[in-house]
Protein backbone atom coordinates (compact mmCIF):
# COMPACT_ATOMS: atom_id res chain seq x y z
CA UNK A 1 0.00 0.00 0.00
CA UNK A 2 1.03 3.50 -0.58
CA UNK A 3 -0.43 6.80 1.04
CA UNK A 4 0.63 10.14 0.29
CA UNK A 5 -0.14 12.77 2.54
CA UNK A 6 0.32 15.68 0.75
CA UNK A 7 1.26 19.54 1.69
CA UNK A 8 0.66 18.64 5.15
CA UNK A 9 3.60 20.46 7.27
CA UNK A 10 4.62 17.27 9.50
CA UNK A 11 4.50 17.28 13.18
CA UNK A 12 7.12 15.92 15.05
CA UNK A 13 6.96 13.90 18.27
CA UNK A 14 7.76 17.20 20.61
CA UNK A 15 4.48 19.19 18.78
CA UNK A 16 2.62 15.96 18.96
CA UNK A 17 3.08 15.13 23.11
CA UNK A 18 3.72 16.85 25.96
CA UNK A 19 3.77 16.03 29.24
CA UNK A 20 3.46 17.39 32.93
CA UNK A 21 4.46 16.22 36.42
CA UNK A 22 2.54 12.96 36.42
CA UNK A 23 1.69 11.82 32.58
CA UNK A 24 2.38 12.56 28.85
CA UNK A 25 -0.85 13.63 26.63
CA UNK A 26 -1.51 14.61 22.84
CA UNK A 27 -1.50 18.49 22.31
CA UNK A 28 -4.38 20.25 20.47
CA UNK A 29 -2.15 20.70 17.61
CA UNK A 30 -1.31 17.11 17.57
CA UNK A 31 -5.00 15.87 18.46
CA UNK A 32 -5.72 18.15 15.57
CA UNK A 33 -2.95 16.55 13.10
CA UNK A 34 -3.61 12.67 14.12
CA UNK A 35 -7.01 13.13 13.11
CA UNK A 36 -6.44 14.81 9.65
CA UNK A 37 -4.11 11.93 9.09
CA UNK A 38 -6.90 9.06 10.62
CA UNK A 39 -9.35 10.67 8.12
CA UNK A 40 -6.90 10.20 5.42
CA UNK A 41 -6.33 6.25 6.47
CA UNK A 42 -10.20 5.54 7.06
CA UNK A 43 -10.89 6.94 3.45
CA UNK A 44 -7.99 5.08 2.13
CA UNK A 45 -9.04 1.72 4.02
CA UNK A 46 -12.81 2.04 3.13
CA UNK A 47 -13.17 -1.13 1.66
CA UNK A 48 -10.07 -2.99 2.57
CA UNK A 49 -9.06 -5.10 5.73
CA UNK A 50 -6.57 -4.42 8.55
CA UNK A 51 -3.23 -5.86 7.63
CA UNK A 52 -2.35 -8.53 10.23
CA UNK A 53 0.88 -10.38 11.31
CA UNK A 54 5.22 -8.47 10.53
CA UNK A 55 5.09 -5.48 8.57
CA UNK A 56 6.96 -3.14 6.52
CA UNK A 57 7.04 0.49 6.43
CA UNK A 58 8.71 3.16 4.76
CA UNK A 59 8.53 6.71 5.14
CA UNK A 60 9.56 9.32 2.70
CA UNK A 61 9.82 13.27 3.98
CA UNK A 62 9.42 15.81 2.10
CA UNK A 63 10.30 19.35 3.87
CA UNK A 64 9.68 23.05 2.01
CA UNK A 65 12.52 24.02 4.19
CA UNK A 66 16.30 23.56 4.52
CA UNK A 67 16.14 23.37 8.20
CA UNK A 68 18.09 20.35 10.20
CA UNK A 69 14.99 18.52 10.55
CA UNK A 70 15.31 15.34 13.18
CA UNK A 71 14.05 12.23 10.96
CA UNK A 72 12.86 10.19 13.49
CA UNK A 73 11.01 12.62 15.44
CA UNK A 74 8.46 12.67 12.76
CA UNK A 75 7.43 8.75 12.73
CA UNK A 76 5.47 8.39 15.92
CA UNK A 77 2.85 10.95 15.49
CA UNK A 78 2.16 9.00 12.14
CA UNK A 79 2.13 5.20 13.56
CA UNK A 80 0.29 6.35 16.24
CA UNK A 81 -2.43 7.67 13.47
CA UNK A 82 -1.92 4.54 11.80
CA UNK A 83 -2.86 1.97 14.42
CA UNK A 84 -6.38 0.54 14.66
CA UNK A 85 -6.93 1.62 11.25
CA UNK A 86 -4.01 0.06 9.07
CA UNK A 87 -3.42 -2.00 11.68
CA UNK A 88 -4.24 -3.49 15.05
CA UNK A 89 -0.73 -2.13 16.65
CA UNK A 90 2.46 -0.87 16.14
CA UNK A 91 3.96 -3.64 17.53
CA UNK A 92 3.62 -5.33 14.28
CA UNK A 93 6.37 -3.20 12.68
CA UNK A 94 9.35 -5.51 11.94
CA UNK A 95 10.97 -3.46 9.26
CA UNK A 96 11.19 0.56 9.51
CA UNK A 97 12.90 2.28 7.37
CA UNK A 98 12.59 6.54 6.64
CA UNK A 99 14.39 9.38 4.78
CA UNK A 100 14.63 12.66 4.11
CA UNK A 101 14.50 14.91 1.43
CA UNK A 102 15.15 18.99 2.40
CA UNK A 103 14.10 21.86 0.17
CA UNK A 104 10.89 20.76 -1.97
CA UNK A 105 8.18 22.78 -3.12
CA UNK A 106 6.01 21.47 -0.72
CA UNK A 107 5.58 19.37 2.45
CA UNK A 108 4.15 15.80 1.46
CA UNK A 109 5.09 12.61 3.28
CA UNK A 110 5.10 9.23 0.97
CA UNK A 111 4.53 6.10 3.17
CA UNK A 112 4.71 2.77 1.93
CA UNK A 113 3.69 -0.43 3.84
CA UNK A 114 3.29 -3.77 2.98
CA UNK A 115 2.89 -7.29 5.36
CA UNK A 116 6.14 -9.83 5.85
CA UNK A 117 5.75 -12.75 4.10
CA UNK A 118 6.04 -15.39 7.01
CA UNK A 119 9.50 -17.92 6.04
CA UNK A 120 8.42 -21.53 5.34
CA UNK A 121 11.07 -23.98 5.83
CA UNK A 122 11.02 -26.64 3.21
CA UNK A 123 10.04 -29.92 5.24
Amino acid sequence: MEFIIKETKQLSYYQYLSQNKYRKYITNKGRAYKEKLQGIFKEEMKDKEMLTGKLSIKFVFEFDNKRANDLDNFIKPILDSMSGILFQDDRQIYHLEASKKDGCEKNNTVIYLCSIPTYQPNS
